[in-house]
């Protein structure tokens, strides 16, 4: 358990995060070896986001800031591998970095800064230090402008069988032009005379076989793409025609019931 000595010892070495890296070294260990019970993990937890707060009034503001983040990262990869006390801490230790990152909103951060909190968001999130989910919302406490446009290219982004359908469309037309192209040269050849050059005739009656058998393989492709979404499609769409169905009949049944409603009123009042 922590005394007032370690806490003291802690808020001096918080002060000084920022100065090198065995500075984040240092504090980071001192969390580790103090994080054996819960009353201890409060206390880590409340002094980290105390500095993390009056990080953004300071002068070298921005490099205590990723200094923390750097020193949690430490703290959080040395106890995930262990479990009981340092497991807790290791869980109320990432929701106090989710939390101080809401006071990130108010804060008039740097390119810089922000530069150097995406690239280690980047690495937790290939880490798997946090969620995905996490992530995001981290991200766009620092970038919300970046999120927004994701999210709008996301949900304006094309159906997937709509992508699908043009690759083979797209694919089945370069096929169609090659094969095209060695009819039109099969065609020169014979028309030519072939009598004299007929290992270049085999070879070009080969080519257009093959490519004529290549493209009957896209078109068949890109109809069935069509084939299979139009059926997915027709089952939701008589889906949709029987939950109409049922809509307009239980809207006729509310009528109804209304109607009598009021007729009962009526025959009340005479």
């Amino acid at each position: 358990m922590m005394n007032e000595i370690s806490i003291v010892s802690l808020s001096q070495l918080l002060n000084n995060i920022h100065l090198s890296q065995s500075h984040i070294d240092e504090a980071a260990r001192f969390y580790i070896r103090h994080s054996n019970d819960q009353k201890s993990q409060q206390s880590l937890c409340e002094e980290w986001c105390n500095h993390f707060h009056f990080a953004k009034g300071n002068v070298d503001g921005d490099k205590v800031i990723i200094s923390l983040l750097h020193m949690a990262q430490r703290v959080i990869e040395s106890v995930i591998r262990f479990e009981g006390a340092y497991a807790t801490m290791r869980d109320a230790f990432k929701k106090q970095i989710i939390k101080a990152f809401t006071l990130l909103k108010d804060h008039n951060s740097s390119q810089d800064l922000k530069q150097q909190i995406k690239d280690l968001l980047k690495q937790w999130e290939e880490k798997q230090i946090f969620s995905k989910s996490d992530i995001s919302i981290m991200v766009e406490t620092i970038d919300p402008n970046r999120v927004s446009k994701d999210k709008i290219k996301t949900q304006f982004a094309p159906p997937h069988y709509l992508i699908n359908y043009a690759k083979n469309y797209k694919d089945l037309q370069i096929r169609l032009q090659k094969m095209q192209e060695y009819e039109t040269k099969l065609d020169d050849l014979i028309n030519n005379g072939a009598q004299d050059r007929v290992n270049l005739y085999d070879q070009l009656l080969d080519q257009y076989t093959k490519s004529v058998e290549s493209v009957q393989k896209y078109r068949q492709l890109v109809i069935k793409d069509i084939i299979d979404e139009l059926k997915e499609l027709d089952k939701i769409h008589s889906k949709s025609i029987i939950d109409l169905k049922y809509i307009a009949q239980r809207v006729n049944n509310l009528k109804a019931k209304k109607e009598k409603r009021i007729q009962n009123e009526y025959y009340n009042d005479q």
